[in-house]
Formats: C-alpha cells, structure tokens, sequence
C-alpha cells in the first residue's frame, strides 16, 4: 500500500474543487469513489454471485478507462516499486474485511489522478516528493 504525505493529498483535492479547467477530474474522482462505495456495500450486505460479477466486472472496465486518461498512474505505481517497502504491523483481532482486488485498482487511480492534478499543476515536478512510504 502506498502513502502520501497529506499536504500534497490536500492541495490536490483543493485546487481540483476550486478549478472549473479540472472538472472532468472531479468527475472521474467521484466516478471511483461512487464504485469503491458499490463495492463496499456489496462485500457487506448480501448480493447475488451474478450481481457482485456485474459489480467488479464494471469496476474493472472503469479501471482500465482511468488508467488509458492517467497515465500517470502507472508512474506512481513504478515511482512506489523503487521505495524501500516497510512491514505491515497488524494487530490481533484487527483484521479488516479484505476488499477484492477491483477496490484496490480503483483506490490506486484515486490517487494517481490527485498525482497527476499535483504535476499537472506544477505543485510538484516528482512523484516520489508525494510518496511517503509504501507498506507490504
């Protein structure tokens, strides 16, 4: 799992709010987020086998839209691959449902897009200034 340094997650979000030029950004952020939630309330509340296919069959396709508009996504993934990766500490009896793979693809094009409102914008030149540190 990557993690930001949130100063760079909040000048994004705000500078994606307050500019009309990057409201198709806004649009496919919310596009995700409204997937991730499908997702979620799926994996939590019982659903056919054939509607929870639908389900993470249409978020693969949005992935892969995202990730065709982004390609700074696939930057920030390979940016990640080269930090030193740091041991996942879970504690006893804390163990979050795991969500399918699908919600993970589309957390990572969340915040790849933030990624590249933060370089489009000229916030930042380099990813890896965004990038606090990954955990495996």
């Amino acid at each position: 799992m990557i993690y930001f340094y949130d100063k760079y997650l909040d000048e994004a979000r705000k500078v994606i709010r307050e500019s009309h030029e990057l409201r198709d950004v806004a649009n496919d952020l919310h596009r995700l987020d409204e997937k991730k939630r499908l997702i979620e309330w799926a994996y939590t509340n019982p659903v056919s086998y054939n509607d929870l296919q639908q389900i993470l069959k249409q978020a693969r396709e949005l992935d892969f839209e995202i990730r065709k508009k982004y390609p700074t996504i696939d930057r920030m993934l390979e940016a990640a691959e080269r930090f030193p990766k740091m041991p996942r500490m879970i504690e006893p009896g804390n163990h979050e449902k795991s969500m399918p793979a699908e919600h993970t693809l589309l957390e990572q094009d969340h915040y790849g897009i933030l990624c590249h409102t933060l370089l489009k914008k000229g916030i930042t030149s380099r990813i890896e200034e965004i990038i606090s540190h990954v955990v495996v």
